[in-house]
């Protein structure tokens, strides 16, 4: 399923009732099974999805944080159907599509990988720095690092740390 804020409001409203069916917090193994959701920012909030896997392009932290939240939201066995106590199927696994935060960083350091989206996140800086963390960390818990993620990210002393080509 593709989905996006573009679609005409009948068709979006459409497709999210369906992703919230296959994806919602009452969503059975039968039907998640076999389905892929591709879909921008529209589902990093407002909706109460629960994903088994994601992948994402790099977003500012707060927006991967956002992201993350949307897996394995509801408790749920190995097969996907709702389950009362702990999740039963494994680690959250997500993955972060970016360009290497090491080595020489170019002005379009961000624009090479991501030509589209060099104008939806305008702080490529701020995007370094989630990339640098999350390359340095490559995985985190909720919420306990949630806010060393954040301050890495957004905090005073780490703007310093942008290289300077990406500080503009």
């Amino acid at each position: 399923t593709v989905f996006h804020a573009r679609f005409a409001l009948g068709d979006r409203l459409t497709i999210e009732k369906n992703i919230l069916n296959d994806f919602g917090p009452d969503s059975s193994s039968v039907n998640r099974r076999g389905k892929v959701v591709i879909a921008t920012q529209v589902v990093e909030q407002s909706l109460d999805l629960d994903f088994d896997f994601m992948i994402s392009d790099l977003a500012p932290i707060d927006l991967i944080i956002q992201r993350a939240g949307r897996l394995c939201r509801h408790p749920r066995d190995g097969s996907g159907d709702r389950v009362d106590g702990s999740d039963r199927r494994g680690m959250p696994e997500m993955v972060v599509y970016m360009p290497s935060p090491d080595g020489e960083i170019k002005a379009d350091w961000y624009a090479n990988i991501f030509p589209k989206a060099e104008k939806i996140y305008e702080h490529h800086g701020r995007l370094w720095l989630t990339a640098k963390w999350l390359a340095e960390n490559q995985r985190f818990s909720v919420p306990s690092d949630l806010r060393i993620m954040i301050e890495y990210v957004y905090g005073d002393d780490n703007e310093k740390k942008i290289p300077e080509v990406l500080q503009k």
